[in-house]
């Protein structure tokens, strides 16, 4: 039994706090460090002399202020972050596009230098996820998940299973909230077949003074089929033609109005502008074009493209005072209509 340490059951101070009084005081000595695993329950049992029921509760309370994390099967450990005042990150991204880099931007404004971030690359590749959380579970305060993998049944049961390893009270997704997202975890995501029509509708009178709603996906995308099936059942309700094609079209005829999703670097993109400046006709009035996420240079290009968005930058501010406050919600962010020169 520790001899240094007396422990009170008449204290006002309930027992397990004095025992959480006790291990803080073992970390500030250099006793117990991040290396090494803590005494278990039952040699801190043997150690203090205070009962199994409250060594478990003061354990808990320890993780769950961040002084202690629990290991599984391995034990408790001091967290690096409790000695530092630094937090670490673990964030699991599928590519470095644009609108993610604008995510990752205003998630590291927000927390400034009080965060410690490590960023790994999944590729959409449940495999290359796997090997990249193998090496980081257990050692990170907070993970961040873009969950951008092949919508296809076998693939998204492999990836449930996999996120199932990372503690939901420490995971946030971002951009996408799978289904089935566990209950404690957090989110800051943008709903495709919520965001689409409500948009949309908001303009439907503009909307009906073209012809038709011609939908092209220009690039491989995971949410493409989605995006499409969205778009017709918004044609449907609102009693607009809609056409979805495969590629870009030979001819733009006057009426036309386009819903293009895809990067913004997809060469088909410039073809179809420059089948819009062939055609003749005034973008804006008698054609029109509408492009899915907006990045900077949509400002400039074509005199000003259209765009129906999410704001990333705000995506990321509000996951990144979800880890300020360690206080995790799923946080819908809208995606809104900027109008400009095409529409």
């Amino acid at each position: 039994m520790d001899s240094n340490k007396r422990f009170s059951s008449g204290s006002f101070t309930p027992l397990y706090r004095q025992f959480m009084d006790y291990v803080k005081s073992r970390i500030r000595s250099g006793e117990f460090t991040p290396q090494t695993a803590l005494p278990s329950i039952h040699g801190m049992v043997i150690r203090t002399g205070i009962s199994r029921e409250t060594i478990v509760k003061g354990y808990a309370e320890l993780c769950r202020e961040g002084v202690l994390v629990s290991k599984k099967g391995k034990g408790y450990f001091v967290k690096d972050s409790y000695l530092t005042g630094i937090e670490s990150i673990m964030v699991f991204m599928d590519k470095m596009s644009q609108h993610q880099q604008d995510v990752m931007d205003g998630f590291i404004a927000t927390l400034g230098s009080r965060t410690d971030i490590t960023i790994r690359m999944h590729y959409q590749n449940p495999q290359w996820f796997s090997q990249a959380q193998e090496s980081s579970l257990d050692r990170y305060d907070w993970y961040i998940l873009f969950p951008h993998f092949p919508q296809d049944e076998a693939t998204q049961k492999t990836v449930t299973r996999l996120i199932g390893k990372i503690p939901p009270e420490k995971l946030i997704f971002m951009d996408h909230l799978p289904a089935g997202a566990p209950e404690e975890s957090g989110a800051c995501f943008q709903s495709i077949e919520e965001d689409v029509p409500r948009a949309l509708e908001s303009v439907i009178e503009d909307i009906r003074s073209f012809s038709r709603l011609r939908y092209i996906s220009l690039s491989v995308s995971l949410y493409g089929n989605m995006v499409a099936e969205t778009i017709g059942k918004f044609g449907e309700k609102n009693k607009v033609s809609v056409e979805k094609l495969g590629d870009i079209p030979e001819t733009i005829e006057r009426g036309d109005l386009f819903f293009v999703s895809g990067s913004r670097l997809d060469r088909r993109l410039s073809e179809l502008l420059k089948r819009f400046t062939a055609s003749g006709l005034v973008p804006g009035k008698e054609v029109g074009l509408i492009c899915y996420n907006d990045f900077p240079l949509n400002e400039f290009i074509f005199g000003g493209l259209t765009t129906l968005s999410v704001d990333f930058k705000e995506m990321g501010r509000v996951a990144g005072e979800m880890v300020l406050s360690g206080s995790l919600s799923k946080v819908q962010c809208h995606a809104s209509l900027i109008r400009r020169r095409t529409f």
